[in-house]
């Protein structure tokens, strides 16, 4: 049995792995809970909706930030229609999105929506974040997980989708229908249905540096008239780059990995009203290529603690099984296969029988 010192030393390790690995973990101990914003016009924000700072210029916008938001039925996480004023959306958690959305934006200019976390309550509900009739709308370094759609813009122009993380989600990871003049780049759409999706008359978009990979349909799709757009440096596979025979004139250069295919088939739909975000299709029927992430976690996590078991058992020493296991949820997580909420939840689980081993071996001494 070796000395508490031991595995002392070995808390600190691991603590300190931890600390630089959960970097990008959204932490709920960070927010403040409120309840669910709704901004309608210039002269609504202020501190009574949720606004934490500001004057609405470009150079000092609105700030709402710092929220935890739990959604409930027919409700948006946080709602802003029909504004003009510059503001900022920051480092909030929306979870329990159901339905709805859990940022919605209609008819608005000059918003940015940064460093938030939009998570549903259950697989496949809701909008991460909701983009409708809006234009020169920032959406940025954000994490979307399990919502039926992630990232969704449609009737907007001339907005930015940039270095955002959209996985395990049941439909569309990141959705552009009649949009135009938009960059969507450097973002990740990886485990979804589907990645990146133009839909119906998209224009004029760059496409560029993003990652987008093990999707159950393509990786990146366009369909009905999608023209003149460019696509560059995107990393795709397996499923690759698809148009529909109607797109025309698309600039393709530096994309690797995955087939480019050009062909008529299926259009992805149905596809919801996006003006009422409680519009939604029937949940796609599962498709085993979109649980085989899960599925691989939990067979590399077992072989993990397979192998620590056997450790543990001929040392008669708890301590190997438990860090093995760790190692197989670090691995399984820093690949992209674990969703962040179990991820969190299997390492609470062992940071706490850990302690309540230290504690013991602590009291021996």
């Amino acid at each position: 049995m070796r000395s508490p010192e031991t595995y002392l030393a070995l808390g600190i390790v691991v603590l300190l792995f931890l600390a630089v690995s959960l970097g990008s973990v959204p932490l709920v101990s960070a927010y403040t809970s409120h309840e669910p914003i709704l901004i309608t016009n210039n002269s609504m924000f202020d501190e009574a909706h949720g606004v934490t700072g500001g004057t609405g210029t470009e150079s000092d916008p609105y700030r709402i930030e710092g929220w935890e938001i739990t959604g409930t039925s027919g409700v948006n996480g946080i709602d802003i229609q029909n504004t003009t004023a510059y503001f900022i959306i920051r480092d909030c958690s929306i979870t329990n999105v159901t339905v709805w959305a859990g940022i919605y934006i209609l008819n608005v200019t000059n918003g940015r929506i940064v460093n938030n976390y939009c998570h549903a309550g259950t697989f496949g509900h809701g909008y991460g974040i909701l983009v409708v009739e809006s234009s020169h709308i920032t959406v940025s370094y954000n994490i979307v997980e399990d919502t039926l759609h992630g990232i969704y813009i449609s009737w907007s122009d001339y907005c930015t989708l940039d270095s955002n993380d959209v996985t395990h989600v049941a439909s569309y990871g990141i959705f552009l229908m009649q949009a135009n003049n938009t960059a969507v780049t450097n973002n990740t759409s990886s485990y979804n249905k589907w990645g990146i999706l133009l839909y119906d008359f998209c224009g004029y978009n760059e496409i560029a540096n993003n990652v987008c990979e093990h999707n159950a349909a393509y990786d990146i799709g366009l369909f009905n008239n999608c023209n003149y757009n460019t696509l560059t440096g995107n990393f795709c596979g397996p499923n690759g780059i698809f148009f529909d025979t109607t797109c025309i004139s698309n600039e393709l250069s530096g994309n690797t990995d995955g087939e480019i295919s050009y062909e008529t088939d299926t259009l992805p739909g149905p596809f919801p009203d996006p003006s009422d975000p409680g519009d939604t299709p029937d949940i796609p029927s599962a498709d085993p290529a979109m649980w085989l992430p899960v599925m691989s976690s939990f067979a590399l996590i077992a072989g993990m603690a397979f192998i620590g078991f056997n450790l543990s058992k001929s040392s008669h020493d708890p301590m190997p099984g438990l860090f093995m296991m760790f190692v197989g949820i670090m691995l399984a997580w820093s690949i992209g296969w674990l969703p962040t909420w179990i991820f969190v939840t299997a390492i609470a689980l062992i940071a706490i029988i850990s302690a309540a081993l230290w504690s013991k071996l602590f009291k021996k001494g």
